[in-house]
């Protein structure tokens, strides 16, 4: 199951952000990993917040293996991958363009591009929070407003509220 869980974090990875290498991420560690591992992204989003955004019937398949990887699966319609890291992920790396301005936390965006996944990236308490939702089935409906819910519910969960 370990093995599941990297194998889709690297799926959406390289679907959900621009992975570029980076002096921080030069040595194959994600920039900013080990300044967050005390927020682990399974319990920033569990797997009830993850059913408001896809749905019933959604899993956790893999558990909680990664500190700051999360991935959800509604089987046949849709996954939902949350990402934990410092502050400075937000600059070096980003969610699939085009980007529009979001009101969450310290900074935000978010991205609808087409035929990618749904995704919003925030900074809140020196914390780079980025979640997406990849379609996998045929399924039919926008997974943004429940993404950015989640998104504000988050960041309100980083600073104490």
């Amino acid at each position: 199951m370990r093995t599941l869980g990297r194998v889709l974090s690297s799926a959406l990875c390289l679907s959900l952000i621009s992975c570029g290498a980076t002096a921080d991420g030069a040595d194959g560690e994600s920039p900013g990993t080990a300044q967050t591992q005390d927020i682990r992204a399974c319990d920033l989003v569990t797997l009830s917040a993850a059913t408001t955004v896809l749905g019933s019937g959604t899993e956790h398949p893999g558990g909680d293996t990664e500190p700051d990887t999360c991935i959800y699966l509604n089987e046949g319609i849709a996954m939902l991958t949350v990402q934990v890291n410092d502050a400075s992920w937000y600059d070096q790396t980003s969610i699939l363009p085009p980007h529009s301005e979001l009101a969450v936390g310290d900074r935000g965006r978010y991205s609808i591009p087409e035929g990618g996944p749904t995704a919003v990236e925030f900074v809140e308490e020196g914390r780079t929070v980025t979640m997406g939702v990849r379609q996998i089935g045929t399924g039919e409906g926008s997974y943004l407003e429940p993404l950015l819910a989640l998104a504000r519910q988050v960041a309100r969960e980083l600073r104490g509220e």
